[in-house]
């Protein structure tokens, strides 16, 4: 008969394989592809099953995992409750706020945050 112990100590080793085995290959289940119009996320690098409209973001900008452990409770409610399509858990990520709509606050985890923002805010610009 196994111990509590051994079952809690077993539980955590599940989570720790699963999370590894999410940050590693994770970003082979979401990506994400910039259109003329619109921020899709895509899975398996082909079905878009999300779309967000360059017209409808008020401020897409940099997040790492420090930055929302040190804002405000205000701020930190903000990302609570954003739709994340994070393919990895620990890393740099993308946060979208959108002017309208429901949801209106989006994570994202591109593989390459730089030019991923650099991107999105040449079609931003553009629609200036």
């Amino acid at each position: 008969m196994e111990t509590a112990a051994q079952i809690f100590l077993g539980f955590i080793i599940a989570i720790v394989l699963t999370g590894g085995a999410f940050q590693l290959l994770g970003r082979y289940v979401y990506n994400y592809r910039l259109t003329d119009t619109s921020i899709q996320v895509v899975v398996a690098r082909a079905v878009p099953v999300m779309r967000i409209r360059f017209a409808d973001i008020e401020e897409i900008n940099e997040l790492t995992w420090k930055q929302v452990l040190t804002f405000p409770l205000r701020q930190l409610l903000k990302f609570l409750f954003a739709l994340s399509f994070g393919n990895r858990i620990i890393g740099r990520a993308v946060h979208i706020q959108k002017r309208n709509g429901l949801i209106r606050s989006f994570v994202l985890s591109p593989d390459d945050v730089p030019a991923f923002l650099q991107q999105a805010s040449e079609h931003l610009d553009e629609r200036s």
